[in-house]
């Protein structure tokens, strides 16, 4: 049957459409008739998702049960699928020419052997000649995890078309499907392909010997594209390793390999592929609890639901303001965050942190943990001359300075510290903010960049009061060593209650009126909220598979959803059903996110972890900033752009995209807004 096909020296090539189901994110969706949306959004994506409807939490956890588990690598039965479209055709021929075409080609990929699958160039039956990879690539695929989150990847490798690359974390599963056919000219015969898979984890392996095949018996009889036979579709499930991956973008890349078994000519190529960019995962210690962007830079990652509580932790966080001081640099801020998971005993008393208790633990051997202003800790190793290897959550830097020590924020903000770890300075980039004296070990005065001191008193190693320069006072009262009430510059306070635990589960504010209230599980994690109006948020706690997941309850019955890997969250599901999940560079900062309708939004940083930029297919946005890091410009999604002016980090002008100036004068002792001058030349002046 094989032999007039061969002496016409004609190879058959393996056309493939990749699907992937990963656990978390780049999860598939492959029918089984192989229905994908291609046909009429082969360029767009699927179409919008349709009226979804509410669900109980008990519904909800039922349809994400036992999806995340791992499992071991193995072949699963045969599907079938729907035959190729016209757009799917076209483009083939694109991808083609795209190849024969002068310039640079599409790069090889790794093989077993720790080479590259080469190209090589066929004939048809019709006699013309064509160059082109053994394999043409996937021309459209569509992935949903575990959790259901669907989206679209279009073009396939050869043109990257609108591909979305997706996310996994180590441990998850991943399903794969291949819709198989053969491309053999005028030949209508149907031929055996045999398939297999090179499963390959970039960034997390020191060879391309690491590149892992897999063989499951997999022989499938393919027709060519332009036929009206189904194609048969071979699936098959991966378990992402759990090697520790330091390099800055790990990825784990699946690809299907196949050879026509019937055509001594033909050699294994392997030309679709789906790749998962790692997710990193954050230590414990290291989770932001209530105050994030501290001291250490670490991103915000986590979600805060009702009054609010962080669903990566279940702890009730909340910071609160009691005065602020205007003056030059760094301002005076007495504040305090609460999170009933902070184990640390300060000067307010189990779970409370004061802004000036930011500190170091130093070691024996000389490392260094930073207490942040939540109670989270970031590991700094010490190294030599006096420098320390930041921790990856973290952007600050740790460096000896003279006998203590000096932290630098990725914005210029320096943060002194003493030989035993005390705070002593906050400074910003042009050294002017606070300074902080201790009397027995505790921080007795703080003085800002104008010489206007606050005092600080206590009583029984508790802080009793705050006074200010101007002789105002903050008032802090306990019941035993719990703080029970503050009263604020105004005079009104606000009062605290705390359950048998010792976690706080009661805020009374000034007027006497119950605003929230906790109850906690045997974790410490908080079960029910009840908010001021009598209303209750619930939170449910589970392990699936490798992640942790978080129902709540609104007070209108919605069930919201928080997937997370190790304290990064992954994925968010809303009432309706409907997913979003997210992608992570190694700061743990949002590089993407991409919603119910398959719309993704770029976010692009600067080294500093300032967002630059922010795109999807509806506009583009970006920010530039000066040399003390305030905001210097922003053109907004329909290319218009604000200019802004500074003098001593206090805004003084902004210029519209028309060029017309507002212009800010401040009084300069005080620092406050004194005037505002139009750009039709009208001042208004506040006293």
């Amino acid at each position: 049957m094989l032999t007039s096909v061969s002496a016409r020296a004609r190879i058959l090539i393996v056309l493939l459409v990749l699907s992937v189901v990963a656990g978390g994110g780049w999860l598939i969706k492959v029918t089984a008739d192989g229905s994908s949306g291609a046909d009429n959004h082969a360029y767009r994506g699927p179409q919008p998702a349709a009226h979804r409807q509410a669900v109980t939490p008990e519904q909800r956890r039922e349809q994400t049960r036992g999806r995340a588990k791992p499992v071991k690598p193995r072949g699963l039965a045969t599907t079938r699928s729907k035959p190729a479209t016209a757009a799917q055709i076209a483009l083939l021929r694109q991808n083609q020419r795209q190849l024969t075409a002068p310039g640079p080609k599409p790069p090889g990929i790794p093989a077993a052997s720790g080479g590259t699958v080469s190209r090589a160039s066929f004939t048809t039956r019709a006699g013309a000649a064509a160059a082109a990879s053994y394999s043409s690539g996937a021309l459209y695929q569509v992935s949903a995890d575990p959790f259901g989150n669907t989206a679209a990847q279009q073009g396939g490798w050869l043109m990257a078309l609108g591909n979305h690359i997706g996310a996994a974390v180590p441990g998850e599963p991943v399903q794969v499907s291949a819709a198989i056919w053969q491309s053999g000219g005028a030949d209508t015969e149907v031929h055996p392909v045999k398939v297999r898979w090179k499963v390959d984890y970039y960034g997390c392996r020191l060879s391309n010997d690491d590149v892992q095949t897999y063989d499951f018996g997999q022989t499938v009889q393919a027709p060519t594209l332009n036929t009206d036979k189904t194609f048969p579709v071979v699936n098959a499930s991966f378990t992402v390793p759990t090697t520790d991956c330091t390099q800055q973008v790990p990825s784990y890349t699946v690809w299907a390999c196949t050879t026509v078994t019937d055509d001594p000519t033909d050699t294994e190529s392997c030309g679709s592929y789906n790749m998962f960019y790692i997710v990193p995962s954050l230590p414990d210690d290291a989770a932001c609890s209530a105050v994030c962007g501290d001291a250490s830079g670490a991103a915000g990652i986590t979600v805060m639901r009702a009054d609010p509580v962080n669903t990566a932790t279940g702890a009730f966080t909340e910071a609160f303001s009691d005065a602020q001081v205007p003056s030059p640099g760094v301002p005076l801020s007495v504040g305090r965050v609460y999170s009933s998971d902070n184990t640390l005993t300060g000067a307010l008393g189990k779970g409370w942190q004061l802004p000036w208790e930011t500190r170091l633990q130093i070691g024996a051997n000389g490392d260094a943990v930073l207490i942040g202003e939540g109670g989270s800790r970031h590991a700094y190793t010490k190294k030599s001359g006096g420098t320390f290897t930041t921790p990856g959550e973290a952007r600050s830097t740790l460096v000896a300075d003279g006998s203590g020590y000096k932290l630098t924020t990725a914005d210029h903000t320096a943060y002194g510290f003493n030989a035993s770890g005390q705070l002593t300075a906050v400074k910003d980039r042009t050294g002017r903010g606070l300074d902080l004296s201790y009397t027995d070990g505790r921080p007795t005065t703080i003085t800002d960049a104008a010489g206007h001191a606050a005092k600080l008193a206590y009583v029984g190693g508790l802080l009793d009061k705050v006074t200010l320069a101007d002789g105002r006072i903050v008032d802090y009262s306990y019941t035993g060593d719990q703080l029970t009430g503050v009263t604020a510059l105004d005079g009104k306070t606000e009062n605290y209650g705390y359950d048998a635990s010792g976690r706080l589960n009661k805020v009374t504010n000034a007027r006497g009126k119950q605003v929230t209230f906790n109850v906690y599980d045997t974790q410490g994690r908080v079960l029910t909220q009840t908010d001021a109006l009598g209303h209750d948020t619930k939170f449910a706690y589970s392990k699936n598979g490798v992640f942790d997941q978080v129902d709540v309850t609104a007070p209108d019955g919605g069930v919201w959803t928080d997937v997370y890997y190790k304290n990064v969250l992954f994925t968010q599901i809303d009432p309706l059903n409907g997913k979003s999940y997210y992608r992570y560079d190694k700061f743990f900062n949002r590089t993407s996110a991409i919603d119910a309708e398959i719309r993704e939004t770029q976010f692009d940083y600067d080294s500093s972890g300032r967002l630059k930029g922010r795109s999807n297919s509806a506009s583009d946005e970006g920010w530039s900033y000066d040399a003390n890091g305030n905001v210097a410009s922003y053109t907004d999604g329909e290319y218009n752009t604000y200019e802004y002016g500074y003098t001593n980090d206090q805004l003084t002008s902004v210029t519209d995209p028309l060029g017309k100036k507002t212009s800010y004068g401040y009084n300069p002792t005080s620092r406050l807004l004194e005037t505002v001058t139009t750009p039709r030349g009208k001042t208004t002046t506040y006293a």
